[in-house]
């Protein structure tokens, strides 16, 4: 399809706007997640990358990079938060100059200077100031939307539902909810598989405890 992007558009065609939406999806979700979800939506990320991505080599780095930050550093909603920032500065730093970046948006230790001041010491980032900065960039409220989109609250549904509806019947068509909602329905799909897995696992190992004890 002909996607067009609004935060992500590329000043070259075919460079940065698919990984940079996804990344952005990636970010939006995390600072969007509670406490007890954040480590559920990372494993999730995580096996729809290593097991769904058709680009093998991605699949291969992110491995590698997942060795660096292990699943097991996210608890809560800050650590993810954290884990994901990290990891996605140091693919950022590993890919930096490849002719696959965007002259225009290089590939830089985020945030900026310019986007955050209180973010940077002079040796390092400063993490309590860098994931206030975090938090408001990937909220809801700071997104990008395209023209005659608009963010729908679903909680005010049965206070006015007409005003959801012509939300919905008046949006533009566009193809651009299609991957919003295909990515939303893998990642739930990830989780639940992931999920089931681990329950499986742990009830072969209590069978086989069980077994032992007899």
């Amino acid at each position: 399809p002909d996607l067009s992007y609004a935060a992500c558009k590329p000043s070259v065609e075919n460079l940065r706007g698919y990984t940079c939406g996804l990344w952005t999806s990636f970010h939006l979700f995390l600072s969007l997640s509670p406490d007890e979800q954040a480590p559920l939506f990372v494993e999730a990320m995580s096996e729809m990358i290593l097991n769904h991505f058709s680009c093998l080599e991605c699949r291969k780095n992110f491995k590698n990079e997942i060795e660096l930050f292990p699943l097991s550093d996210v608890s809560d909603h800050s650590s993810g938060v954290r884990w994901l920032w990290k990891l996605h500065n140091s693919v950022n730093a590993r890919i930096a100059g490849e002719k696959s970046e965007d002259p225009k948006f290089p590939k830089i230790q985020f945030p900026s200077n310019e986007e955050c001041a209180l973010c940077k010491t002079a040796d390092d980032f400063e993490i309590a100031e860098t994931l206030k900065y975090l938090d408001f960039h990937y909220s809801k409220e700071n997104l990008v939307l395209a023209d005659g989109e608009k963010i729908i609250d679903n909680s005010r549904m049965e206070d006015d539902p007409d005003e959801i509806v012509e939300a919905i019947v008046d949006k533009p068509k566009s193809h651009k909810g299609l991957v919003w909602f295909f990515l939303v329905v893998s990642l739930i799909a990830s989780m639940g598989l992931w999920r089931s897995y681990r329950i499986r696992t742990r009830l072969k190992r209590h069978y086989r405890k069980i077994s032992h004890q007899l």
